[in-house]
């Protein structure tokens, strides 16, 4: 069984599952009505969000340095594709900087687009329009829910969005969006926060915490 990837270019993972194993797994994907290549990968990347210690202490993985390294590989393909003309426009920020600088850049922003509930919270705590590229339920409740702002929320947890690019369409749609209810949004916004200031602040605390500590990089 093979991976899906979002460009061909990049490496691929085959292997073999026992027949136990494989059993699981389709029943676990004809539930969830998605592939077996997505349930493995959740499944893999659910582990490693759930076992820094161990693959600290046994295997030497530093999940900062890992961190720093993507964002630094990510930065340079982008700023790689944008012309010289258009990077004028650009300020990239790659040196390490404090939780409260973050969100003061976030804050004067136009708008967000981030795959990091610190971001997204940090960003709506400014009272400015994120969008929040969700992994996980907790977007959901948090963001969806609690801040209603659902149509702003991408489930971008599915590898067949990635791969034919339906992400970048996406996307422009909620940036359309944002621009065409900038105003409507930001009231949403703050009146969302006076009802939720507590389960907000909260949010936010545990997150900056996180951010603080050992796991940077994670949410």
């Amino acid at each position: 069984m093979s991976s899906k990837t979002s460009e061909s270019s990049k490496p691929r993972i085959t292997f073999t599952l026992g027949e136990f194993d494989e059993r699981v797994i389709e029943k676990m994907a004809k539930k969830r009505d998605v592939s077996k290549s997505e349930i493995v990968r959740n499944l893999i990347h659910n582990w490693i969000e759930d076992n820094h210690d161990i693959l600290k202490n046994n295997y030497e993985i530093d999940f900062k340095e890992i961190t720093e390294e993507l964002q630094q590989d990510s930065s340079k393909e982008i700023m790689n594709k944008i012309t010289d003309d258009n990077k004028l426009n650009i300020i990239q920020v790659i040196d390490e900087i404090l939780p409260s600088d973050a969100r003061n850049i976030l804050g004067n922003g136009y708008l967000t687009i981030t795959g990091r509930m610190h971001a997204s919270i940090s960003t709506l705590q400014m009272k400015k329009p994120a969008i929040p590229l969700s992994y996980s339920l907790k977007y959901d409740g948090l963001i969806g829910e609690m801040m209603d702002l659902k149509e702003l929320v991408i489930k971008s947890n599915i590898s067949d969005i990635w791969v034919n690019k339906e992400i970048v369409d996406t996307i422009l749609e909620r940036v359309e969006y944002i621009v065409e209810h900038y105003e409507e949004l930001v009231s949403k916004i703050n009146n969302s926060l006076s009802k939720n200031t507590a389960l907000v602040n909260n949010a936010v605390n545990e997150i900056m915490g996180k951010i603080e500590g050992e796991v940077y990089g994670h949410s």
